[in-house]
């Protein structure tokens, strides 16, 4: 796999391209949908709250998935 230049070894410029000029290949399946874009903010979200509340945070106390 090449590595590029750039934010996050080249993914960000390679991400701006599949959003604004359309899909590229992707042979390896690693495209994420929005279902884990959703997900990953919750993780955020969580962890913000488990550290401004000092305990264990579950994702299902701020959706039902």
């Amino acid at each position: 796999m090449t590595v590029g230049c750039g934010g996050h070894w080249g993914s960000d410029q390679r991400m701006q391209g599949m959003i604004f000029r359309g899909p590229l290949p992707d042979p390896l399946g690693q495209t994420a949908g929005s279902r884990a874009g959703a997900l990953s903010i919750m993780i955020g979200i969580a962890a913000r709250c488990s550290i401004e509340q000092q305990r264990p945070f579950m994702i299902e106390e701020l959706v039902k998935i």
